[in-house]
């Protein structure tokens, strides 16, 4: 469980870079 959720974590922050560049650059 611990692993999911240090991989969901992982996966979130990278989704969450990704958009805030996008709002940043739109």
């Amino acid at each position: 469980v611990k692993k999911s959720k240090k991989e969901l974590e992982k996966l979130y922050h990278l989704w969450f870079d990704t958009n805030s560049s996008v709002l940043l650059k739109g």
